[in-house]
C-alpha cells in the first residue's frame, strides 16, 4: 500500500488522511545551495508517490538584542516589549528566508510544512525533530549542485 489507496478499516472505507503521507526532511540552512537540495529531494522523492515535505531550519537560541551601535545586550537587560519585537523580526527574517522552497514545493503540488527550530545544537535539533515527526527520509545539504549530477 503506497498511502494513496482506500483503505477499509471495521467495515468502513477510509480515504488517506495526512498521517498516511510519507514525511521528508529537508535540512535548510540558507545559504545558496539550497534551492538545488530542495530541488533534488522533489524529483527524487516527490515521483514515489503521496509524500509531504517537511523543510527543517534551526536558528541559534536568542540569547541577547542588537542594538543600534552594533552591541549586543543579554534578554536579561532588554524590555519585555524589545525582545518580543526582535523575536518576530527573526521569525520574519526565517520566514522570508524560507519562501522561496515553499513555492518550489507548491509549483510541484507538493504539501509542505516549515519547521522551524531554536537550537544551538544543529544535528541534535535535526535528530530529535527526525524522531518527533516520524520522518522516514531526511535530505541534508551538499557542497554544490554538481554533486548530484
Amino acid at each position: 500500500m503506497d498511502g494513496s489507496e482506500i483503505v477499509e478499516e471495521d467495515g468502513n472505507f477510509l480515504l488517506p488522511t495526512p498521517s498516511s503521507l510519507s514525511a521528508v526532511g529537508i535540512a535548510i540552512n540558507g545559504n545558496k545551495n539550497d534551492k538545488y537540495i530542495v530541488r533534488w529531494a522533489l524529483d527524487k522523492f516527490v515521483p514515489e508517490g503521496d509524500v509531504v515535505v517537511k523543510l527543517i531550519h534551526v536558528r541559534p537560541r536568542i540569547v541577547a538584542v542588537p542594538t543600534a551601535m552594533g552591541n549586543l545586550l543579554p534578554l536579561s537587560q532588554v524590555r519585555e516589549d524589545v525582545v518580543a519585537a526582535y523575536r518576530k523580526e527573526v521569525e520574519w527574517r526565517t520566514n522570508e528566508m524560507l519562501l522561496p522552497y515553499q513555492k518550489m514545493c507548491a509549483q510541484r503540488k507538493v504539501e509542505v510544512e516549515l519547521v522551524v527550530i531554536e537550537s544551538d545544537d544543529v544535528p541534535k535539533a535535526i535528530a530529535a525533530e527526525v524522531a518527533k515527526l516520524s520522518i522516514r527520509k531526511l535530505v541534508i545539504g551538499a557542497p554544490s549542485r554538481h554533486i548530484f549530477s
